[in-house]
C-alpha cells in the first residue's frame, strides 16, 4: 500500500548557534507514524540539503539512497522499487545490528514534492530572520535543482 510521506519542519523552533549552525525541528510523518519522533531537534538546513541530493540522485541514476539525521544513529534507507516507487526502512543503527522501526512504500514524486515544500518553507523562515550562511546557500542551490 502506497503511503503519503511528509517532511515536517517547525519554523518556530529555529535557532542559530554561535557557530552559525541552524537548529530546529525536522522529522518524517508517514500516516500515523513519525520518525525519529515529533519535534525532533536537529540541523534542518544541512539535513534537507543531504535529503534533496539523495532524492535527485534517486530520480536520475541511483537505485538506493539514505536520508540521514545528524543527531543520533537514525536514518531512512530507500530502495527504488519502480519508476515512481520507493520502499523506505526507518532505522536506528546499533552496534549489534540495526533496528528497523517500520517500513513504508511511497511515491518518489510525492516524496520529492514534500522535500521541496519543506525546503522552501525553511528557506522562507530563514530569509525572514535574515540569516545567511554557506549551508543556507547550499540548500538554496540544491532546492533550485529540484524545482
Amino acid at each position: 500500500m502506497i503511503k503519503i510521506i511528509n517532511v515536517i519542519i517547525n519554523e518556530d523552533s529555529l535557532k542559530m548557534t554561535s557557530l552559525e549552525s541552524i537548529t530546529g525541528d525536522i522529522y518524517f510523518a508517514v500516516g500515523d507514524e513519525y520518525f525519529p519522533e515529533p519535534d525532533w531537534l536537529d540541523f534542518p538546513v544541512v539535513i534537507l540539503t543531504w535529503w534533496c541530493q539523495e532524492i535527485l540522485a534517486l530520480t536520475t541514476y541511483s537505485e538506493k539512497c539514505k536520508f540521514l539525521f545528524m543527531d543520533g544513529p537514525l536514518l531512512a534507507r530507500g530502495t527504488k522499487k519502480g519508476n515512481d516507487i520507493i520502499e523506505l526502512e526507518f532505522v536506528q543503527e546499533r552496534l549489534n545490528g540495526d533496528e528497523k522501526l517500520f517500513t513504508a512504500t511511497c511515491s518518489i514524486k510525492q516524496f520529492k514534492k514534500s522535500l521541496l515544500r519543506a525546503s522552501k518553507k525553511l528557506l522562507r523562515a530563514i530569509e525572514e530572520k535574515k540569516w545567511d550562511t554557506p549551508d543556507v546557500q547550499e540548500l538554496k542551490r540544491v532546492t533550485s535543482l529540484m524545482s
